[in-house]
């Protein structure tokens, strides 16, 4: 099927009245349209097609964009150059409306050099309304100063559209800067009655963002004073009710009862749901007459004042009056309880944010006789809150049985009075049956306000998983943290973290998780499989972090790498499985070259001696060649020390590569005889070492000697036994002349350094000495 044919189908079978669109609708209207629309026809069908879906509210604003954009695209194309440039600077709009400011500004680009000179003020005022949506209202200053220049009017027209579609997307603050512009341009040349409504939209938004309410007031008489229609006048009336002056809200309602008196009911709705208990004396005397009714209704406004509730005994008769009232002609005896209803249960909310739950309790009480079925489980849910707020754990069973809706709200309440009774089973069993999102989250604070921290656990973990609410779901975690007993938990808790979007996590939030999973993984302690995971939990965190990273958190997950690393060696320590021990290995390695990613900066000399001596460890173990180079490496940075590089001979030991060792311990050594106060015991041990893996143990055997006298004398003991009993082992000694008669004498001579051996030492090896040195002469 076609685009086109798809395009008919899609508009014969659209519903306006529906007021929706069906997924399959939409995934068309998402389609790109490619050049198969070859009439302009049907492109400007399409446009028309996205009119209706804004009207209705029905479509994405992506895909409207979209589709207009095509469609002004393919009429551009078909030579209608003036009705192009129409649609796309509607388009334009459309694409910035959808968030998509880039592609707004491409499209005026792309029909900038057809725009005719009539229209250029037109095109001014698209530049203008995607400035705005951009934020930047200095530009969008500019451009309604050029535009007022040639024509105020247009100026104060493209406020005025700036400010309606600001207003539909809530923004008040952009609201009023643009609505307060279109008025400054409009003034002396727009009808009244156009300037009225922009005063109207003017005052609304000041009311509703709670602007100082003066400035309401004086917006809303200059509405009223433009055109005195009922809307302004209403809207005065809306802002007077606020206000402590009576006289003036008095003098309002006058001016509609002698000009609008089919207005003055709906004046009295408003006061009564805005207006102030000081203004009810002065109107409940002035409109005695109008309606007794409303009369009684205002009376019980002022009596359920949230600033001074009288006493529910009053209420109560007040609300007797209400019901054994007439109702005014042309009223309907629902629409007054409905009203009186309304009163009450509003007043009760306020009582019970004041925690007045009592009060509140008797406030809900009174509405049940002046509610339908619906509203009576509401009350009945209500007034069980109340009571288990007041501790009525019985007074709560009762209310909740009348209700017995099965609405899950209940089965939250029944959750909370199992909290309260201790019933720790039942709890959690109503826990794992609450399936909506808000409810969860209801429950589970519910549950960790109350110190019963198995159900806590249970409750916070489920509602976090059901939600997609940040607003909740870092709190949630807070809680959860706070709970938490074991490493095992905390683990746990940042899995559920790394599921969250990055999008709705804050900045301050990522470091605080980031901080947090940190210090878990130092509790972790000996659990180097869950330390490692934390760690790795705060390098994710430190990484979703899109501002430039401090010095802190730079440092931070450098700090990770390296301790996952370390962990990593201890696993692999940890088990004799040797593809285990493989794997963590190789795992060690994949940290070291993250952290080596991250560069050298202000990379201080311990981190590198143990980033290296990280490295070298895993090389040996894996047994790849450049563990050589790592021992030079580590061993001759100029800022090493004697204790690294005894670290160096230990991991080196490991190697059955006894090369390696040597060249590990010759380094150790020296290093160890440059000390100015060097460890005789620590290069002894070295020496003794050495004598074990070295091809050469003469030359080794000579620079032992001249620190003979340093070492313990048990040790040197020893390596004068190792050096005598190679020197006399040999078959050939006669025949290796010099080299091997050298080390037998060396041996004897140092003999003269070990007092508690010297004259066995000596007794024993000079006679061995003499008889071969006597028969190489004779034989020589």
């Amino acid at each position: 099927m076609s685009v086109s044919t798809i395009i008919e189908d899609l508009i014969k079978c659209y519903d306006p009245s529906s007021g929706k669109i069906d997924d399959l609708q939409l995934a068309v209207s998402n389609l790109p349209i490619q050049d198969d629309i070859v009439n302009v026809e049907l492109a400007t069908k399409l446009w028309n097609f996205t009119t209706r879906l804004t009207v209705g509210k029905a479509g994405d604003d992506l895909a409207i964009a979209r589709v207009r954009h095509q469609a002004s695209l393919v009429v551009m194309k078909g030579g209608n150059y003036n009705l192009a440039v129409t649609m796309a600077l509607k388009a334009a709009v459309s694409w910035a409306r959808a968030g998509e400011i880039v592609e707004g500004y491409q499209i005026l680009k792309e029909v900038e050099e057809n725009i005719p000179t009539e229209r250029t003020l037109e095109f001014l005022s698209i530049k203008a309304q995607l400035a705005c949506f951009e934020g930047d209202l200095e530009k969008a200053e500019k451009l309604l100063h050029s535009i007022s220049e040639q024509s105020k009017e247009i100026a104060s027209a493209t406020c005025w559209e700036i400010a309606i579609n600001f207003y539909k997307e809530e923004k008040l603050t952009n609201t009023r800067y643009a609505v307060e512009r279109a008025i400054k341009f409009g003034k002396g040349i727009l009808p009244k009655v156009k300037l009225s409504r922009m005063y109207r939209l003017l005052t609304t938004c000041c009311f509703e963002e709670g602007a100082d309410v003066s400035t309401c007031i004086t917006a809303a008489r200059l509405a009223t004073q433009l055109d005195p229609c009922a809307e302004s006048q209403l809207l005065l009336v809306k802002c007077l009710a606020v206000t402590d002056n009576g006289d003036m809200l008095v003098q309002q309602l006058e001016e509609i009862k002698s000009n609008l008196p089919d207005w003055l009911s709906e004046a009295l709705d408003i006061v009564l749901e805005y207006g102030k208990p000081v203004t009810t004396g002065e109107i409940l005397s002035r409109y005695n007459n109008f309606t007794s009714c409303n009369t009684q209704l205002l009376l019980l406004k002022s009596q359920l004042s949230p600033d001074n509730m009288e006493s529910i005994e009053r209420v109560s008769k007040t609300l007797e009056l209400l019901k054994n009232t007439s109702s005014p002609s042309g009223t309907e005896d629902t629409d007054l309880r409905i009203k009186a209803r309304d009163l009450l249960w509003k007043a009760g909310v306020n009582m019970w944010e004041k925690s007045e739950f009592s009060i509140a309790e008797q406030l809900y009480t009174l509405c049940l006789d002046l509610s339908d079925t619906t509203d009576r489980m509401k009350l009945l849910r209500n007034i069980a809150t109340c009571q288990i707020a007041l501790g009525n754990v019985t007074g709560a069973e009762t209310t909740l049985s009348l209700a017995n809706s099965g609405d899950p709200n209940e089965t939250v309440l029944h959750f909370q009075l199992a909290l309260l009774k201790g019933e720790e089973s039942k709890a959690l069993e109503l826990i794992s049956s609450i399936k909506e999102e808000k409810l969860l989250q209801t429950a589970a604070m519910l549950a960790f306000k109350t110190n019963q921290e198995t159900v806590a656990k249970e409750s916070l973990r489920k509602a976090v998983l059901a939600s997609n609410d940040p607003l909740f779901n870092l709190p949630a975690i807070r809680c959860l943290l706070r709970l938490s007993k074991t490493p095992e938990e905390d683990l746990k808790l940042f899995e559920l973290v790394e599921k969250m979007q990055a999008d709705h996590v804050s900045e301050s939030e990522l470091a605080y998780l980031a901080d947090t999973a940190w210090n878990c993984s130092l509790k972790a302690k000996q659990n180097y499989e869950i330390m490692k995971k934390l760690l790795e939990q705060c390098a994710r965190l430190v990484t979703r972090m899109k501002t430039p990273l401090t010095p802190q958190y730079y440092q931070r997950i450098r700090n990770c790498y390296l301790l996952m690393t370390a962990a990593c060696l201890q696993l692999a320590d940890q088990t004799d499985n040797q593809i285990t021990v493989s794997e963590h290995l190789h795992s060690a390695m994949g940290h070291i070259s993250q952290f080596k990613l991250l560069g050298n900066d202000n990379l201080d000399q311990t981190t590198t001696l143990m980033l290296l001596l990280y490295e070298l460890e895993c090389a040996v173990k894996l047994e790849v060649p450049e563990a050589g180079e790592l021992v030079k490496c580590v061993s001759t940075v100029p800022y090493t020390t004697t204790r690294t590089l005894d670290r160096v001979v230990r991991i080196c030991s490991l190697s059955t590569d006894h090369a390696l060792s040597h060249t590990a311990i010759r380094y150790a050594i020296e290093k160890h005889l440059q000390e100015s106060e060097p460890n005789w015991n620590t290069i002894s041990q070295l020496f003794i070492r050495l004598s074990k893996h070295t091809p050469d143990f003469t030359q080794v055997f000579k620079l032992w000697s001249q620190y003979a006298s340093k070492f313990p004398e048990d040790e040197a003991a020893w390596m004068v036994c190792e050096a005598w009993n190679r020197g006399v082992s040999r078959d050939d000694l006669l025949s290796r002349d010099d080299v091997t008669r050298e080390l037998c004498q060396l041996a004897l001579e140092v003999t003269q350094l070990l007092p508690s051996y010297r004259d066995v030492y000596q007794q024993h090896m000079r006679p061995i000495i003499e008889q071969r040195v006597t028969k190489g002469s004779m034989r020589s």
